[in-house]
């Protein structure tokens, strides 16, 4: 199974029973598989010290260390990771001083699946997409192509084209669709090809012209037919 997101989402809490629970909802409802869990918050600033952690969901009343303590040690020590406070009493001032500490978000346990799980994969997507851009930075900087064979089929002396290159490098491992725009000739399928062959995907580049297909013609290229829908099916 491909670990979802590419970083770590910690959980932090003193309840083994609820880090079991909210583990088993995160893979049922948002497919997040890459997950930690911590009881002992004596632990944590170990942990992603040898983790690469993207996102803490952390308890705020625990022995030892409390939430709002740690908060400010990850905040001082990792500022680019986000963290979401997770507490059993719905108090408007805790909720105002953990936002101005650096919290991303805070969430009562008992409001609901829906409302946490929403919350949660908004928290996974902006901390990927700060990553991304911290990515796409670095990569245009870095003059050496890690994958030139993918782009061995575009020949250019251009150097727009091998910032695009490097770009392509960057993006390439996301989750999201890449939009490839250009006039006719320009080489799309091309790049399409290129950004297949930097994600490493083990499944075949499948080229639809949607241009020389009709409206009969779409669904069953796209998802096939099922046999006699039709004559000769």
């Amino acid at each position: 199974m491909t670990p979802y997101p590419d970083f770590s989402v910690l959980l932090v809490d003193d309840e083994a029973a609820w880090l079991r629970s909210l583990r088993l909802m995160l893979l049922r409802t948002t497919a997040i598989n890459n997950v930690l869990t911590c009881q002992d918050s004596r632990q944590v600033m170990k942990i992603i010290t040898q983790h690469k952690v993207g996102l803490i969901l952390l308890d705020l009343t625990m022995p030892h260390i409390q939430g709002d303590e740690l908060l400010a040690s990850i905040r001082a020590k990792y500022p680019d990771t986000l963290v979401i406070i997770l507490t059993g009493l719905n108090t408007v001032d805790d909720a105002v001083r953990c936002l101005k500490a650096g919290a991303f978000d805070y969430y009562v346990k008992t409001w609901g699946e829906d409302r946490l799980t929403t919350g949660i994969l908004h928290a996974v997507r902006m901390a990927e997409l700060e990553r991304q851009n911290r990515q796409v930075g670095i990569g245009i900087l870095n003059q050496k192509l890690a994958n030139p064979e993918a782009f061995a089929a575009i020949i250019t002396a251009s150097h727009d084209m091998c910032n695009i290159f490097r770009y392509i490098e960057v993006i390439a491992n996301s989750r999201h669709p890449v939009l490839i725009t250009g006039e006719s000739g320009v080489g799309k399928e091309l790049i399409a090809r290129a950004i297949h062959a930097v994600s490493q995907i083990e499944s075949d580049f499948v080229s639809v012209n949607m241009a020389s297909l009709d409206d009969s013609m779409l669904e069953d290229t796209l998802f096939g037919h099922a046999r006699g829908a039709f004559t000769n099916a």
